[in-house]
């Protein structure tokens, strides 16, 4: 059964509820409520304050649907709060026939300079622990050369009011850390990356090359003695293609390894699951070359 995450604040901590009806009490006042796990988000007012209220420990999914919406936020999806970075949104493609998706808002703009191009875009969502797994499909226009880049990345334990630091790539200062899985557009690499740190990456082994269908896999757990994080991945191919049948989740190896185990002084302990996209915008690299047309996040 899901539960229910508070928030009253930005400056406290949220309240978990392993429960969907019950009471608590706030700001003096004791609240009842009653959540179906169908729910994403509701909000109260006590006493001139926002509460905002989100399901925890329940699977979230999504096919980016009507309303377009810049930035993406659907009740649930947290953006980034710094300037260097950029924001999710999702739309319907420019190219037939016409899907819809989340995908990126990098631009050659001056608002984004002096970080750009190296201003990934990305989005996350509270309340669903520490475990957890993102799976997410492919839209991807035919034809695309292999130059310039374009990234799917998936996020696992984002965070994003850490101290501050100057991140190596562009110089900013920024307050995110996290773990990013990208995977080139045609499939010329794949690595996991601790998030703007100087941490070398590790490539994925066996690589495939995205199409329209795939499926993009990535998983977080704990290990139960050293409480290390464990990442692991996977990607099923929708039409099949060498290393990776039609329809068979096949994983990708990390370091040659099934899995990685993260012991360095880096690892991440905490932190949200979440989707991102890179682009070169300023090689003529668009939004809707590749991004994600659904994603579904399920707590472990």
């Amino acid at each position: 059964m899901g539960g229910l995450r508070i928030r009253l604040g930005r400056s406290l901590s949220p309240v978990d509820l392993p429960l969907t009806r019950g009471a608590v009490a706030l700001a003096g006042r004791r609240l009842a409520f009653a959540v179906s796990t169908a729910v994403q988000r509701a909000a109260l007012v006590v006493r001139g304050r926002s509460l905002t209220l989100t399901p925890t420990g329940v699977a979230f999914t999504s096919n980016f649907g009507t309303p377009d919406q810049n930035p993406l936020d659907e009740g649930v999806w947290q953006q980034h709060a710094e300037p260097y970075e950029t924001v999710m949104q999702k739309k319907a493609a420019s190219w037939s026939p016409f899907p819809r998706g989340a995908m990126g808002t990098q631009d050659t703009s001056s608002g984004q300079a002096p970080y750009s191009p190296y201003n990934d875009s990305a989005a996350h969502i509270g309340g669903m622990g520490t475990n957890y797994n993102v799976k997410a499909t492919v839209a991807k226009k035919s034809g695309l050369s292999s130059s310039p880049n374009r990234e799917l990345e998936l996020l696992l334990r984002w965070t994003t009011d850490n101290a501050p630091y100057t991140a190596p790539f562009n110089g900013s200062t920024s307050k995110t850390h996290g773990y990013e899985i990208n995977m080139h557009h045609n499939g010329l690499y794949g690595s996991l990356n601790w998030f703007k740190t100087t941490i070398t990456q590790i490539d994925i082994s066996n690589l495939p090359t995205p199409q329209t269908g795939d499926i993009f896999e990535a998983q977080v757990t704990t290990q139960a003695v050293t409480g290390y994080p464990v990442i692991e991945l996977w990607w099923t191919s929708s039409a099949g293609q060498s290393g990776f049948p039609a329809g068979v989740r096949t994983r990708m190896q990390l370091a040659g390894s099934n899995s990685y185990v993260d012991s360095s002084s880096s690892r991440y302990l905490t932190g949200d699951p979440g989707i991102g996209a890179f682009y070169h915008a300023d090689e003529g690299a668009l939004p809707d070359d590749i991004f994600f047309s659904s994603v579904t996040i399920t707590p472990l």
